[in-house]
């Protein structure tokens, strides 16, 4: 076999390598980060989840900050009012798991750049797991549209840079409210 044959070949070979790892890296997402959720009657802030591409490709998030008013009673650390049914193999959230950890989004399919669907989430309060639909309505808001059966709520997440959740973390909380009487609670932070 000639030299140029040998390094057409190599060639071939290097290129096909370079290419499949481009074709099989772990995908990323427009809706990948950190995400404020607020309690529906007061507004104030519940949790952040950070959401991610799993290696499947399904988009999933775990709760990585809770948020609790220092005037009320301690919000539950468990999730007493989950069970079986609010679990799907490694996500979900198992009765009296721990919340912050947990979690409680996962199964997204990409629709499109901004839309993922047929999702589930847990809410927490309740312990009752719903279908759920993301869309992303600006680089800073995102719509989860949460059905029980025919009907559906809409829920507005915000997004929050990594410097603004640690900052929640170390306690500075005036990035997510006003309310000096909130406080929060979090794992640690993945680097």
């Amino acid at each position: 076999m000639s030299r140029i044959m040998k390094r057409f070949i190599l060639l071939t070979i290097l290129s096909c390598l370079c290419f499949s790892q481009l074709v099989y890296a772990k995908e990323s997402s427009a809706l990948s980060g950190y995400w404020l959720t607020r309690k529906d009657d007061t507004h104030l802030p519940s949790s952040v989840i950070q959401l991610h591409v799993d290696d499947d490709g399904s988009l999933y998030g775990q709760v990585i900050v809770g948020f609790y008013e220092v005037n009320a009673p301690l919000p539950d650390r468990v999730c007493s009012r989950c069970s079986a049914r609010t679990v799907d193999g490694r996500y979900g959230v198992a009765h009296n798991q721990e919340i912050v950890g947990s979690y409680a989004v996962w199964g997204f399919k990409k629709r499109n750049t901004n839309t993922w669907v047929n999702g589930n989430l847990i809410r927490i309060k309740t312990g009752q797991r719903y279908r759920a639909n993301m869309t992303l309505r600006s680089p800073d808001k995102l719509d989860v549209r949460a059905y029980y059966g025919v009907f559906y709520k809409t829920l507005r997440w915000e997004r929050l840079t990594r410097t603004q959740v640690e900052d929640v973390c170390r306690g500075d909380i005036s990035s997510v409210t006003v309310d000096v009487n909130v406080r929060s609670f979090c794992v640690p932070l993945k680097k």
